[in-house]
């Protein structure tokens, strides 16, 4: 890698020498966690007891510190938050610290909830460690493919993720150090750098305030000492050992570096030197270096005068591609495949019911509009043509298009990815044992819909008949995942069996909704019928009124404040949406079926 500065012995940035020397890191395994609270002080006061402790694996066995401050608007339950970065050596150590943290740190914190900042790599336990601690009582809760975790404690309850992400590719060590005339320039000059250093993403530097005065080397004369103090850069030992310092040169301040990629050392090294410099020789400063070993602790060595060449006005940087227009890999998100699609027009109004099991975009990709044309499907008693039925049309994307029809049965079975639109209703089973993709269907629904449902979203802009997300025939259990939005009513055992999963009914439910619900949620914004909660073990039942006639068993609990409404409220836009726009999170909670053992709730919004 050049610097562009062969041949010239100093580098001067406004009267600071650059030293030519690189900063010697190491790699690491790291995280990003996001704690939020129901005010910033207690969101601060949480991550500040988090990452206390933590500014060395040397003596902490982990380094850690805030990254920055988020507003409501940007974390996952819209309460202030602050993000903090967790480093380890391995990704078995940061395994055992983050829940110990978290369950010593956050979990005890008024208020306080806890989330994955950073998705992918290897699963770091969270609420998955942390659950044990509900002593049974905890409730699982799968939002948007996410699971997350409520553990009831005295003020209330705690919401986390079951696990966070992570990354093996992070970074540990970077640094440079400040020289300077007096304690109060060096001091000055490093609160500079570590102030224009919080504004980059990905880095934090994990001691005291950001900043170091008892920079170390490796070893020492006293056995079993792994570090002991820098002393070629202790000003009060010049004379006693050989020194790295210039006589006018008082005091020596360190700042040291962990990111989530080597990019990251490097654009948060070079805004603190930059800071560092812009103060420059008026204010004291006298030169900028770094710690190293020689080339023997770490792989990435971030040479100072090539770090700093962009600013000085030199060569670019290996670095650049991971800053400014381009995001760094933990960051980047994959785009969407496109396939060939169709759209199928009926040729009549059906003289009888039509089995469209397997009639998916994935299915048709590649297939000509003669193809697709002569496929059988089960037609009244026979099989005919699916083109004697409909006019089939080629379209663009990975989606496909459907006129409806109330004897469309099967419509989207077993759909695993892209997206069906249907004009018009639809029969029975639409959606039954989908596992992804999407299914719209712009009119109503008959009995059935989601059965069986894994994954996906359904959406159907009027009403739906018996079943709704119960079990296919045959099967012990409803749907498991996924979501479902019925804009109007619905008819009877809405979420029978349910064991997973979101289901929004913008209109009324019929009689015995909830019948032996087992796991995920249920929210009706109409009039619930009679006989709901039959049999219910877990799972939510979320009502915008008092229900008129639940089954037998359950207990009144009062009203409470809970996280997850407002968690549920930012990840799903349209259940806020179901409950007039705003999602409060206030409600009275019924617990039950108590005749059945059950721990389920229904939560009536206050």
């Amino acid at each position: 890698m050049s610097s562009g500065f062969e041949g010239i012995s100093a580098m001067i940035l406004n009267g600071v020498e650059i030293r030519d020397s690189f900063a010697e890191a190491f790699p690491m395994a790291g995280t990003r966690l996001i704690i939020t609270a129901d005010t910033p002080r207690w969101a601060r006061t949480a991550a500040a007891s988090l990452t206390g402790f933590a500014t060395s694996v040397i003596g902490c066995g982990c380094e850690a510190a805030i990254e920055r401050e988020l507003p409501a608007a940007q974390t996952p339950d819209g309460r202030p938050g602050m993000s903090v970065l967790i480093f380890a050596m391995s990704l078995k150590d940061l395994k055992k610290v983050v829940p110990l943290r978290v369950g010593q740190c956050v979990l005890t914190s008024p208020t306080s909830a806890c989330y994955a900042g950073l998705e992918g790599g290897a699963a770091v336990p969270l609420g998955r460690a942390l659950r044990y601690f509900g002593d049974g009582h905890q409730i699982a809760k799968s939002i948007e493919g996410r699971r997350f975790w409520r553990l009831p404690v005295m003020e209330g309850e705690f919401v986390c993720d079951e696990i966070v992400g992570s990354t093996t590719g992070a970074v540990g060590g970077g640094n440079f150090l400040i020289l300077a005339r007096s304690r109060a320039a060096a001091l000055a000059a490093a609160e500079a750098a570590v102030e224009a250093m919080g504004r980059v993403e990905g880095a934090v530097m994990p001691f005291p305030g950001g900043v170091v005065r008892s920079g170390s080397k490796v070893g020492g004369k006293y056995a079993g000492m792994i570090a002991s103090t820098n002393d070629a850069y202790c000003p009060t030992l010049r004379g006693a050992v050989p020194s790295a310092l210039p006589p006018e040169v008082e005091s020596v301040l360190e700042i040291v570096i962990d990111g989530l990629t080597e990019g990251d050392v490097a654009a948060s090294m070079r805004a603190g030197i930059s800071a560092v410099c812009a103060l420059g020789a008026p204010a004291g400063v006298v030169a900028v270096d770094a710690g190293n070993y020689g080339g023997n602790l770490g792989p990435f060595h971030f040479k100072l005068r090539e770090l700093m060449a962009p600013v000085a006005g030199g060569a670019s940087h290996e670095w650049a591609s991971l800053r400014g227009g381009t995001e760094p890999p933990h960051r980047r998100s994959a785009g969407r495949c496109r396939m060939s699609s169709h759209r199928l027009i009926p040729r009549a109004p059906l003289a009888a019911r039509v089995d469209l099991t397997g009639i998916t975009p994935a299915a048709l990709a590649g297939l000509a509009a003669g193809e697709v044309a002569r496929l059988g499907v089960p037609f009244g008693a026979g099989t005919v043509p699916l083109g004697d039925l409909f006019h089939v049309e080629p379209e663009a994307g990975d989606f496909l298009l459907l006129g409806g029809d109330p004897r469309l049965d099967f419509v989207g079975a077993g759909l695993a990815s892209g997206e069906i639109v249907v004009d018009g209703p639809v029969g029975v089973h639409a959606g039954s044992g989908m596992s992804g993709g999407r299914l719209v269907v712009r009119g109503d629904a008959g009995d059935d819909l989601a059965a069986g449902l894994e994954g996906g979203r359904i959406e159907v802009t009027g009403s739906a008949g018996a079943n709704v997300g119960g079990a296919r025939p045959g099967d012990r259990q409803g749907m498991t995942g996924g979501a479902v939005r019925v804009a109007g009513a619905v008819g009877r055992r809405l979420g029978a069996r349910l064991r997973g999963g979101l289901i929004l009914v913008g209109g009324d439910a019929g009689p015995q909704a909830a019948d032996g619900l087992i796991a995920g949620t249920l929210a009706v914004a109409g009039a619930l019928g009679a006989g709901a909660g039959r049999g219910m073990k877990r799972g939510t039942l979320l009502l915008a009124s008092p229900p008129a006639s639940l089954a037998p068993g359950f207990v009144d609990a009062g009203p409470q404040d809970f996280i997850m409404l407002a968690l549920l409220a930012r990840r799903v836009p349209e259940l806020a949406a179901l409950f007039g726009g705003r999602l409060s999170q206030r409600a009275n909670r019924l617990v039950g079926n108590r005749l059945a053992g059950g721990e389920g709730e229904v939560l009536v919004l206050q």
